[in-house]
């Protein structure tokens, strides 16, 4: 963990009279201890999901099962994110764990999760989205980024449906191995807003692929060879980060 990251709602749970205890049973305060070795006096970054910023804490005490964190006044901004959406087709949740964990860490802005022709139906309906857990590999993202901005984390029924939540995108760029045309490193992009589309685990149907080149998006690969999907979207978002000059 780079920086210590909670939600605003588990900020107000924790904080009392300017002190921000946090219990060791919680994964963030064992890591304060057993990785960083933390003692009093010691100081660690701190942030807030969603805030501009994020500054450093000072160790007061460890006890009472729990490690008490007060205000310093140094403050950092957190690097912007990057004006990138990024359409993923729904693949199994042990690795959309990897994926949203590193869309984070690569700064996009948006991630929309689409159930296309060939996902397995069950995935959509896994008991990371059901009960939020997915939100907890987003949090693993800023901790690992040093950033209190975190993706935003939408859910398409279809493609169609994810297309249109993507908007009208300056830029739209569907990344498969099968009507490719060029590479993503070759292409000439601006740091505008971007739209990406990565399949999922079989790929997206001829139908899928038709609908969004008849929505602008154009067709491209990052080499011959065809990535899993959770290998696709870091490898890709890089390249699409670079070609862009956000990286």
């Amino acid at each position: 963990m780079n920086l210590i990251l909670f939600r605003p709602d588990e900020i107000k749970r924790f904080w009392c009279d300017g002190v921000l205890s946090v219990p060791l049973s919680d994964a963030r305060g064992g890591h304060m201890i057993d990785v960083l070795k933390l003692g009093e006096g010691d100081s660690v970054k701190v942030g807030v999901v969603g805030e501009p910023s994020f500054g450093r804490m000072e160790v007061k005490a460890i006890k009472d099962r729990s490690i008490a964190l007060v205000k310093t006044h140094d403050t950092e901004k957190s690097a912007p994110l990057n004006p990138v959406t990024m359409i993923i087709g729904q693949v199994r949740p042990i690795c959309m764990k990897r994926i949203l964990r590193d869309a984070v860490c690569l700064g996009i802005r948006q991630v929309i999760l689409a159930l296309g022709e060939t996902c397995e139906k069950s995935y959509a309906n896994a008991g990371i989205y059901k009960n939020g857990e997915y939100l907890q590999f987003l949090l693993d993202g800023g901790m690992q980024a040093g950033s209190t901005l975190i993706s935003e984390v939408s859910f398409a029924s279809s493609v169609a449906e994810a297309i249109s939540m993507a908007g009208d995108a300056v830029q739209k760029i569907l990344l498969d191995n099968e009507i490719g045309d060029g590479s993503l490193s070759s292409a000439v992009l601006k740091a505008v807003d971007t739209a990406v589309a990565i399949g999922p685990e079989r790929g997206w149907s001829d139908s899928e692929r038709k609908l969004f080149t008849e929505n602008g998006y154009s067709p491209m690969t990052i080499g011959p060879r065809i990535m899993r999907t959770e290998t696709a979207v870091p490898a890709g978002g890089a390249v699409l980060l670079s070609k862009m000059g956000l990286l």
